[in-house]
């Protein structure tokens, strides 16, 4: 299996931490709102404030502290109720839960105090919110990275296993541990940020009232002090998810086996001179130092790591399944679902199979529906051909007509009968036999070419099996004029009645003199891959006397060279296809001059991928 190179790292790693910042951008939108909200709180408590000062001429410092009066206190405890209420349920700081409730205690307020707490409760709220809503983002960013890492790595090593959840425990103390030099987590900074902002707002009022400042002045200046923190948000929302993210992503590949990490930088004008100058650097796994040999290495940092592997090894977290296997992870494997396998065990890697198979082929019945075989090429039919073999695994179906006929009647009606009339009198009963089994595995439609066209099939013994037009004599030499219209009328299929393959290659001759389309694919496939090859002959390529001098191949690397044998308007791509498919037999490739002795090279079908899809298709759309 080849090793995933560093330009598909590059490219999956990228992809998972563009999607964490576009992650942490939604958040901070949903921050931008709260804070927006808060300052438009705000402004209406300080207008409402200041209306009441001004109502009285007071409005400095000496009226703001004059004590509210009583039905002012009295309004103003029915306020501390409703924020005291609200603390409770939206977990806003006991500390500030007791501040509430002791200010509704006391029978003296002065109006300065009174408004410090509505300021203060509105930036409370909103910082409560904000912590909660930081706190389920860096969660989420751990876990979602830890795990896609997780399924990166085994997707593109194609092995997937069991991938111990993250324990609560760890989570806990993973989020709480402080990572940078001031040693404060984000929740710690984010309550420093909280206060220092309070004390500025409570501070402009203050220094307002001392200087006069008109209301709107006031309000204006808050929310310049608001956008200030809000910017600061963002910085520390960005920041503490690239933290979160990558420390994951190394916590994830540790656990798989990965030694080393690569630095890779986001390339363009905005990308500071740290990140270009670490861009591609290489650290071991257990160097990692947020900061120093990892990312975020500054504020807004959109460097991230990817894994520098040779091959992924085991390890103690990244148990293999119960059964002791490793399984093959199909490339339409999507993380959900191999969350679902790996990690949450709530669906067997069989039930998935299952599932995903039943949707996979709803989508491949529509695609091969849709190729038109009169205006397809010869890559259109090798695609559906893939697709088909890949999603049902047909290379170990070769040779089972019953298992290959119950895949293929999944996009086209399938088992063909000929009716007693569509035979020609005198047919020999036991090739008519043969020909018969053979058409009962293949689709209806190739019989039906019989049934449009009015012909009559004519079938007898003869040495060397063969198809043509006409009702020809078993030598092939003359037509049987014992039928009036012998040469319009009929289509001859002659075998020896005892090679079991016969029947299946013929019926390929037969489905391309009736379908030009099926025999134009087939030449557009010769003449791709004998392209300035010359003609041979076939007993000099195989040392076989019997084929006549006249028999000329283009051999390329079929896995038969009577594949690519000359004919002016036929060929012989569809007729060995289906004989190595529904009847398979090792073919002999070629003869090779080896230690002075003549050695038989054989082969399979297996060993010719695209002739493999290339029969696959016609067989579908022929």
């Amino acid at each position: 299996m080849a090793i995933p190179n560093s330009e598909y790292w590059q490219a999956r790693f990228e992809q998972l931490h563009n999607a964490q910042i576009d992650k942490s951008s939604d958040f901070f939108k949903y921050v931008e709102q709260m804070y927006r909200q808060a300052i438009a709180d705000i402004e209406k408590d300080t207008a409402r404030w200041y209306m009441r000062l001004a109502a009285n001429n007071d409005t400095n410092l000496r009226g703001a502290k004059k004590l509210l009066k009583a039905n002012e206190l009295e309004e103003f405890k029915w306020t501390l109720n409703q924020y005291i209420k609200k603390a409770k349920e939206n977990g806003i700081s006991a500390d500030w839960s007791r501040q509430l409730e002791n200010a509704s205690a006391k029978y003296h307020i002065s109006r300065l105090d009174a408004l410090k707490l509505q300021v203060q409760q509105h930036l409370e709220y909103l910082y409560g919110n904000y912590l909660d809503g930081m706190y389920e983002a860096v969660r989420d960013t751990y876990q979602d990275s830890f795990y896609n890492t997780a399924y990166e790595l085994q997707k593109g090593f194609k092995t997937g296993f069991e991938v111990g959840r993250i324990d609560e425990k760890t989570l806990e103390k993973i989020i709480a541990k402080p990572w940078a030099a001031d040693e404060l987590n984000f929740s710690d900074r984010l309550w420093k940020d909280k206060t220092k902002l309070i004390n500025t707002l409570q501070n402009e009022l203050v220094q307002a009232l001392i200087r006069g400042t008109p209301q709107d002045k006031v309000v204006r200046s808050f929310a310049d002090k608001m956008n200030v923190s809000l910017g600061q948000a963002g910085r520390l929302i960005a920041t503490e998810t690239a933290y979160f993210a990558t420390l994951a992503e190394k916590e994830s590949m540790e656990k798989l086996g990965t030694k080393q990490y690569e630095i890779l930088a986001t390339l363009d004008r905005r990308t500071s001179d740290i990140c270009r100058h670490l861009d591609g650097k290489v650290f071991n796994v257990s160097d990692f130092q947020s900061g120093i040999t990892a990312p975020p290495f500054h504020c807004w940092c959109r460097s991230c790591i990817i894994p520098h592997v040779k091959k992924l090894t085991g390890s103690k977290r990244a148990a293999r399944g119960d059964d002791g296997k490793t399984y093959y992870i199909d490339g339409s494997m999507k993380y959900n679902d191999w969350k679902q396998v790996f990690v949450d065990k709530s669906m067997t890697i069989g039930e998935w199979r299952k599932a995903n198979n039943k949707s996979n082929l709803t989508e491949l019945v529509k695609i091969v529906s849709n190729i038109n075989i009169e205006e397809c090429d010869k890559d259109d039919i090798i695609d559906i051909g893939k697709q088909v073999c890949e999603l049902f695994k047909l290379e170990e179906k070769i040779g089972n007509k019953d298992a290959l006929k119950e895949v293929f009647s999944n996009f086209r009606e399938m088992g063909g009968e000929l009716l007693p009339e569509q035979w020609a009198r005198g047919s020999n009963k036991i090739t008519k036999q043969q020909l018969s089994e053979a058409f009962s595995y293949y689709p209806k439609a190739w019989v039906d070419y019989l049934t449009d066209s009015g012909k009559k099939l004519y079938t007898l013994i003869t040495n060397r099996g063969f198809f043509t037009e006409g009702a020809a004599m078993a030598n092939g030499k003359y037509y049987a004029t014992k039928f009036p219209d012998y040469k319009t009328g009929y289509v001859s299929i002659h075998m020896n009645g005892m090679r079991k393959t016969t029947p299946y290659h013929e019926i390929g001759h037969y489905v391309e003199y009736f379908n030009k389309n099926a025999l134009r694919i087939s030449k557009e496939f010769l003449k791709a891959r004998t392209k300035n090859e010359k003609s041979k002959q076939l007993r000099e390529i195989l040392f076989d006397p019997r084929y006549a001098t006249n028999e000329t191949t283009k051999p390329d690397d079929f896995v038969s060279p009577y594949i690519g044998k000359d004919y002016p308007d036929s060929s012989e791509v569809l007729s060995m296809g289906l004989e190595l498919i529904f009847e398979p037999t090792k073919q002999l490739k070629k003869v090779e001059f080896i230690n002075g002795e003549y050695k038989p090279i054989y082969a399979t079908i297996k060993d010719d991928k695209e002739f493999l899809y290339l029969i696959i298709g016609l067989i579908l759309k022929a």
